[in-house]
């Protein structure tokens, strides 16, 4: 839902703009900009949910995903495939944007601060996200509402900086103003031409090796995880639960049932409802498989079935992956 961050930013850019009935615009601005979330709100209520879903505590600190977002940002000019200077790319272009940002300030330039704006509320809007909900690290995904306007403040301050350089580079090496400008559009000209040949690499290595290898869950090395070498010997209209669900189904199709996490990562309302479709599923099917890898996922400890009323039988510990048979007492 971190597209809502949009919604006070129009707001507040049309109280700032309206030179007549200024309330009554902002009150519908703000209604209309969310109806989006308030349907989806009153939906989830209606079934019983919570209004934004089910909301787990964020695994990483504010140090963590600032790093991981300061991280993201690098992988758009210096992708990690082809440096290891990805976090300072990024560190440079956070600069850039807070600059920018600071530019439209200074200059008093609307538009440019209602972007700013913008950016600044929906970036620390996913910062916010990720060290308070459990959320994956910031990806292309979650930066694509935002990125056009980024990439407007980036541009914005790379010109601001062109002209301050140019005059003292004239000023330094007395030569025309023109001419020092030109020289640094060169040097910028050279250093786009590096970043674009970098994402070139970068977009030629990931080509190649999916098609050598594949992609997550279908490459090469996926399939020779010892989990799925497990799962595939299974019967195949059995019901399997697992602590790497996606990777099971994705093996072998059929049911696959989340195997309960870990309770000292996870919230206790989460292990106990995935443990209560195991329970489930075992009276329903008279048994279920669980596939345990120890390299995946950590999770709860088999002896917890137990104690939830089921029989566990182990059949398999073995190459890091245990696999047991669990049926209804």
């Amino acid at each position: 839902y971190v597209g809502v961050a949009a919604v006070p930013v129009v707001v507040v850019a049309i109280a700032w703009a309206a030179s007549d009935k200024r309330v009554i615009k902002t009150l519908v601005a703000g209604a209309v900009g969310g109806l989006g979330l308030i349907a989806v709100a009153v939906r989830n209520v209606s079934i019983g949910a919570p209004a934004f879903g089910e909301r787990y505590p964020g695994s990483l600190t504010f140090e963590g995903a600032l790093s991981s977002l300061v991280l993201q940002w690098g992988e758009y000019i210096a992708p990690s495939r082809t440096t290891t200077l990805t976090i300072v790319a990024g560190s440079i272009v956070g600069l850039v944007i807070v600059l920018g940002i600071w530019l439209a300030v200074v200059h008093r330039n609307a538009a440019g601060m209602v972007v700013g704006l913008f950016v600044a509320v929906y970036w620390i809007a996913i910062l916010v996200s990720q060290v308070g909900t459990r959320l994956d690290v910031v990806t292309e995904r979650f930066g694509a509402p935002v990125l056009a306007s980024s990439v407007v403040l980036f541009l914005v301050a790379i010109r601001s900086v062109l002209g301050m350089a140019s005059d003292q580079l004239a000023a330094v090496l007395r030569i025309s103003r023109e001419r020092a400008l030109r020289s640094l559009g060169v040097a910028l000209a050279a250093l786009g031409v590096l970043v674009l040949g970098l994402s070139v690499v970068h977009t030629v290595e990931f080509v190649t090796d999916g098609n050598r290898q594949g992609i997550g869950l279908a490459s090469t090395s996926a399939s020779d995880r010892a989990v799925v070498k497990a799962v595939t010997l299974l019967p195949t209209d059995s019901v399997v639960a697992s602590n790497d669900p996606w990777q099971v189904w994705w093996s072998r199709g059929g049911v696959v049932l989340d195997f309960p996490p870990s309770r000292a990562e996870w919230p206790s309302e989460r292990v106990e409802s995935d443990l209560a479709e195991i329970v489930d599923a075992a009276s329903a099917s008279e048994r279920v498989f669980v596939v345990i890898d120890e390299g995946a996922r950590a999770s709860m400890d088999l002896s917890e079935l137990e104690s939830a009323g089921l029989r566990v039988q182990l059949l398999e510990s073995s190459d890091g992956v245990v696999v047991a048979e669990v049926t209804s007492n």
